[in-house]
């Protein structure tokens, strides 16, 4: 099956949904300004994906630092005796009992929406379709994925991430811990593993590099507990002044109780000012004139 050409002629969800439509065999290449996404396919079902871009981290490798089960320098020694056995680092952490088979499948697949959901923000570049190939020809944990589910997944969190970022603009925002939720609803998994990796002033982006829940999930998580009040971005100091200082509207009660007073002194005083004037000018000629007759008399 031959399929090669522009994404702004037939966009990554088309082909996607082509090439399972079709049942290949093969590998799928995106390219994009110089990055580029490779999909694993297996009888039209997505079986592995590779994104090549600066430096991209494992997921694998990732989940197993975070998770606590090996430091880096176990970590780069299992790398070492996997290559000097010709053997998946995978295969060779199931043997010794580091990960087991579930957990890798889970990151597997973790792995493979995120390289969807990337690819979905994708709208010019190239695909094409290399029939025989394979990504992992040696890997022994075998995921077999629907592309339309994938693809149905990534759309949701694209509407999603519109949400978000109203709340969580970038990756440089920071967060601090409020001890009373404002919303009372018990903790999902990411929440708590949020909460755990947690220190006041943490950006988003340190969220992501520690968490090893990914970019969407991380932003997910976070998001949720901002609107439980257990997050927020504003410093202490900053919540106490909130507390402290009066509102913008309590500011515009206090000015408009202010100046009812004044006006209603000066009304006061209108009125006593008219009252001296009209006894003064208009009745004190008729006063004296009565108390010359009054004297007289």
């Amino acid at each position: 099956m031959a399929l090669e050409g522009d994404l702004k002629e037939f966009s990554v969800p088309e082909v996607l949904q082509f090439v399972a439509l079709h049942e290949g065999d093969g590998i799928l290449v995106l390219t994009n300004r110089g990055d580029k996404i490779t999909f694993g396919i297996k009888g039209g079902k997505i079986v592995a994906a590779l994104y090549g871009k600066r430096g991209t981290p494992q997921p694998l490798e990732e989940y197993i630092i975070k998770s606590g089960r090996l430091t880096k320098k176990e970590l780069k020694e299992f790398k070492a005796r996997a290559e000097e056995l010709d053997m998946p680092l995978d295969e060779l952490l199931k043997n010794e009992g580091i990960i087991d088979e579930r957990e890798i499948k889970s990151v597997i697949q973790f792995k493979i929406q995120e390289i969807v959901d990337e690819a979905l923000t994708w709208k010019d570049g190239t695909y094409k379709f290399q029939p025989g190939k394979e990504i992992y020809p040696n890997s022994k944990v075998r995921v077999a994925l629907e592309p339309n589910a994938l693809v149905m997944e990534g759309m949701r969190r694209i509407d999603e991430w519109q949400r978000i970022q109203v709340v969580l603009p970038d990756e440089e925002t920071k967060l601090w811990r409020r001890e009373e939720a404002k919303i009372n609803v018990e903790l999902g998994e990411e929440e708590k593993r949020i909460l755990k990796i947690h220190e006041d002033g943490m950006k988003v982006k340190e969220y992501i590099e520690k968490s090893a829940l990914g970019k969407f999930r991380t932003y997910n998580a976070l998001f949720n507990l901002i609107e439980m009040g257990l997050l927020t971005k504003e410093t202490p100091m900053e919540e106490e002044e909130k507390v402290i200082r009066p509102s913008i509207w309590a500011k515009l009660k206090i000015s408009f109780e202010a100046l009812t007073n004044i006006l209603e002194y000066l009304i006061f005083l209108a009125l006593m000012g008219g009252s001296i004037y009209y006894l003064i000018v208009k009745k004190l000629p008729f006063l004296i004139e009565l108390i010359k007759r009054y004297i007289i008399l």
